[in-house]
């Protein structure tokens, strides 16, 4: 018989408490830090949208590099490129950049261009700039053909039907980006119907040579072959999961039967199981960390398969102290 409590009176458990305290501290403090600075980001983008609607190039271009600046800042400290950290609390600012960056990249050049390689943006990031942008670009349009500027508005058009023929190819979950891509289509009708509109009234003028309007490039209407990388990327990150979902499972339901079988008696059965669940799962965290989508790491089900096993194995070696 043990004594009630005798693994949690040891000092290397309290220990190890205690290391666990510290760095929640330490990342909450992060936390808060990143989330003034995406605010701070959010402000300046948003107000170099309303200076570059407004015809100011110039001083919107300078919020951006401000934005970008500070993007860049905090994406080589306590939430670098790629952590759960900075995923969760930039990622938001960055796809307000990505937008900016894009909406002006189709103000100068009338196309999307090309995947911008300042400030590093991550795949998710940029694909929810190009599904934003659109609204940006409708907003755009609507000035313009009150303007009589046809032909801004046909580039208008031109640039989103064929970001919306690209975004067809791609499965979108249920999410944020999901709603996105529903609101391109919306877009695209009402640039079509303007376009139609426009095209009753005579012309006034060269559409080019009116301010504020896109100039002709021999760039393409959009990066096709980086989207198609991303896409590619999204499915296999996609398989991953739902490799990895079923497997979290499989390591759930043997902690589980250890306990089924420490609550009938059998210690050695219930050891084997949960052995077994704890290979299983440290197999799957390895994979997980060397596979396409390292943020598993972080996911809901990955979580909750170490919180169900993790207990499990405290409740056996509490039963053999």
């Amino acid at each position: 018989m043990v004594q009630e409590g005798c693994l949690y009176s040891t000092s290397a458990f309290l220990e190890q408490v205690e290391e666990i305290r510290a760095e929640l501290q330490e990342r909450a403090q992060d936390r808060d830090t990143l989330h003034k600075a995406s605010r701070e980001i959010s402000d300046m983008t948003a107000l170099a949208l309303l200076q570059a609607h407004r015809g100011d190039l110039t001083a919107a271009a300078n919020d951006l590099s401000s934005a970008v600046a500070l993007l860049l800042q905090h994406s080589t400290g306590p939430g670098a490129l790629g952590t759960d950290l900075r995923s969760g609390t930039l990622q938001h600012a960055a796809t307000s950049v990505a937008t900016c960056q894009l909406f002006f990249q189709f103000v100068k050049s009338g196309s999307l261009g090309p995947r911008p390689e300042s400030p590093p943006l991550d795949d998710v990031e940029w694909l929810g700039g190009l599904l934003t942008v659109p609204h940006e670009i409708g907003r755009y349009a609507t000035r313009r053909a009150t303007a009589g500027d046809a032909k801004s508005v046909g580039a208008a058009r031109d640039a989103i039907a064929e970001l919306h023929a690209s975004l067809l190819l791609f499965d979108f979950r249920n999410g944020p980006l999901r709603k996105s891509y529903d609101g391109v289509k919306y877009v695209l009708r009402r640039l079509e119907d303007t376009v139609y509109e426009c095209s009753l009234f005579p012309a006034e003028g060269d559409g080019a040579a009116q301010p504020n309007a896109p100039q002709g490039s021999s760039l393409p209407l959009l990066d096709t072959a980086s989207l198609d990388a991303v896409r590619l990327t999204m499915e296999a990150q996609d398989e991953a999961r739902e490799l990895a979902i079923k497997r979290c499972r499989e390591v759930q339901k043997l902690a589980k039967l250890a306990i089924y079988s420490l609550q009938r008696g059998d210690t050695a059965r219930a050891s084997e199981q949960l052995g077994s669940a704890t290979r299983l799962a440290t197999d799957i965290l390895d994979e997980v960390a060397r596979g396409p989508m390292p943020s598993l790491r972080h996911a809901g089900f990955v979580v909750g398969m170490i919180e169900d096993s993790a207990p499990r194995g405290l409740v056996l070696r509490y039963t053999h102290t």
